[in-house]
């Protein structure tokens, strides 16, 4: 997602591009009218690749350029007396934590690294949705009339997937009887389907959920694929901010609510693969556990009267 405004800028500048990608990443390219062609390679771990390049070309390597340096699972979160998780109150896990904070953007930083430093860094409207990729949705959107739908994005990992979602999805269709709610991204939460008919699970490829996120009327999520899938569209989105920052992620996205941590941890800059690493309270990360259900309930009214 973060290499598109790179494609636009080298296309303005006379360049043809090829990309390579994973298999997983190629509906991201597919309808970019920027891209010339597209090389997408099997997803299996130590696959090799064979790429030809034509002779002259220049070669932009993105890998590792955000996930991997300023975004790790390897950097101790904590101090030398707290290696493996954060310590609340400790002076040393804070200071660390501090030297760790960066303030670039993800999306300048890769401007920046292909040579583009200072370009327009906005995504919005560089993935294209064609008539065709609807098409394939219209079973799903045909049922969307005269309701409000909010695609709700859940990480397979806790710290990045607010705590009280379920409770504040109820409490927003109990609101408002038009609201429907699609949640994306964690299989298992199929069983809320039983809770009320208001809330349901989709189970969609990329293609189709890039086709339902440009159609919904609001995405909610954390630091997920759907959410940056999301900033390249005018749709409304309430973003749970866990490792990152505003400055590093949702700068330039449009109408956009951020909602920013206030745990001594956060923002930690470190992909928890699981809690061991992650402060907790009650078994759940703690930077979720601070947000206050109401207010958020507040913001989902404020969001849909933007109607």
């Amino acid at each position: 997602m973060w290499t598109l405004p790179i494609i636009r800028e080298l296309h303005n500048d006379g360049f043809t591009i090829n990309v390579h990608c994973k298999q997983i990443a190629a509906p991201v390219y597919k309808n970019n009218p920027y891209v010339s062609k597209l090389y997408a390679y099997p997803n299996e771990t130590g696959t090799l690749v064979n790429v030809s390049v034509p002779h002259g070309s220049n070669v932009i390597d993105l890998d590792s350029t955000i996930e991997g340096k300023y975004l790790t699972s390897t950097v101790p979160i904590g101090c030398v007396a707290h290696p493996l998780r954060f310590s609340l109150g400790c002076t040393e896990c804070l200071n660390n934590k501090l030297c760790r904070k960066v303030n670039v953007n993800y999306v300048e930083e890769q401007l920046r690294v292909a040579g583009l430093g200072g370009r327009n860094p906005s995504t919005l409207g560089e993935i294209r949705v064609l008539p065709e990729d609807l098409k394939r949705v219209q079973n799903i959107t045909d049922n969307w009339s005269n309701k409000f739908v909010v695609l709700w994005s859940l990480a397979t990992t806790a710290h990045k997937q607010y705590t009280g979602w379920f409770k504040l999805a109820q409490d927003f269709c109990r609101m408002h009887t038009d609201v429907v709610v699609y949640t994306m991204g964690a299989p298992e939460c199929a069983i809320y389907e039983q809770e009320g008919n208001q809330i349901h699970t989709g189970h969609w490829a990329l293609d189709q959920s890039i086709a339902l996120i440009s159609r919904a009327n609001l995405i909610v999520g954390g630091e997920t694929g759907p959410m940056n899938i999301a900033s390249c569209f005018d749709t409304k989105k309430l973003l749970f901010l866990s490792h990152s920052s505003s400055e590093n992620l949702s700068k330039h996205w449009t109408n956009t609510v951020s909602i920013q941590p206030q745990s001594a941890c956060h923002p930690c800059y470190q992909l928890h693969s699981t809690l061991r690493s992650c402060p907790t309270r009650q078994g759940q990360p703690i930077c979720t556990l601070d947000i206050k259900c109401n207010e958020l309930l507040s913001t989902l009214n404020y969001l849909k009267g933007l109607e």
